[in-house]
């Protein structure tokens, strides 16, 4: 009994060996090899009408017609010089067509504004009337001449200068001779008459009084010899 259990045993080890020593032959040993050089593989296209077509087929683009505009005649030349419009608008717009549109738009742009610049100019003079310029010189009004010694020969000049200015009030202030006579009683005189002047005074643009600096010239007499 105990021979043939042995002997059960024995085989069921064998077989486990034999199962195990297989499963490793077919995952190790048996196992097919791989190429790893793949080839390539050549494929035809072939178009609807069942020829062969060796690549796509690329279309290429058509040419755009270009128009190309007419040389300017001479009248058109010189109709170029005359308006001033700039040469490339004129050659790139048809000659009878450009000169339409010219037309056209000169009719009606030059009679709204012809209208409206009329109308603007009379709305200005009615808002706007025209200011009178009320600017005056001065007006005597009281100059009494000064009472003037004869200066004796030798000591004088024939002629003297005085400057004063006029005030807002029409009286005189800041007397002084720019030309002395050379003789003193001939200049007291001359600054003494010219300080009881009036005047009506000057005025400007609007009317309103002003200062002004003005001067007299006086003839003298002097004694002869």
């Amino acid at each position: 009994m105990s021979k043939w259990k042995s002997s059960f045993m024995i085989s069921i080890i064998i077989n486990i060996l034999i199962f195990m020593g297989g499963a490793v032959y077919m995952n190790y040993f048996a196992a097919p090899s791989i190429n790893q050089n793949r080839e390539p593989i050549e494929m035809e296209i072939v178009s609807d009408s069942g020829e062969a077509n060796n690549g796509p087929q690329i279309s290429a683009p058509r040419p755009e017609k270009v128009e190309i505009p007419p040389m300017p005649t001479q009248e058109i030349v010189k109709e170029i010089i005359q308006s001033g419009v700039p040469i490339n608008e004129i050659i790139n717009t048809p000659p009878t067509e450009n000169k339409a549109k010219t037309n056209s738009k000169a009719e009606s742009m030059e009679i709204p504004h012809t209208e409206e610049h009329s109308n603007s100019s009379s709305n200005l003079n009615e808002v706007l009337p025209s200011k009178e310029d009320l600017s005056r010189n001065p007006v005597p009004l009281y100059i009494p001449e000064p009472d003037l010694p004869i200066i004796p020969s030798n000591q004088g000049t024939n002629r003297a200068v005085a400057s004063f200015t006029i005030e807002v009030d029409g009286s005189t202030s800041e007397i002084e001779m720019v030309q002395s006579s050379g003789y003193g009683p001939v200049d007291s005189a001359i600054i003494n008459a010219i300080s009881q002047w009036s005047f009506k005074p000057a005025t400007n643009s609007e009317g309103q009084p002003i200062t002004i600096r003005t001067k007299r010239g006086f003839q003298l007499n002097i004694q002869d010899k």
